[in-house]
């Protein structure tokens, strides 16, 4: 189920990857990078192999977390 949250008035479109609710490809103006929930309950994001967070990580996740409530 894709959906869209605003954040700082940035919009990211969320789409799921996959079957489970782990894996989320989230889309910006600027591209599209894949997050990623760990066994240790924290997101990460394939943009940290960069060492930087294009995106605000954290704050997307708990937005995910929050529309599976």
């Amino acid at each position: 189920m894709e959906f869209s949250i605003k954040l700082d008035s940035k919009e990211y479109h969320i789409e799921p990857v996959g079957n489970g609710k782990v894996t989320y490809k989230v889309t910006d103006g600027n591209g599209s990078y894949n997050l990623k929930l760990d066994s240790g309950g924290e997101w990460i994001c394939d943009c940290d192999q960069y060492g930087t967070h294009p995106i605000p990580v954290e704050e997307i996740g708990k937005e995910i977390e929050k529309y599976f409530e």
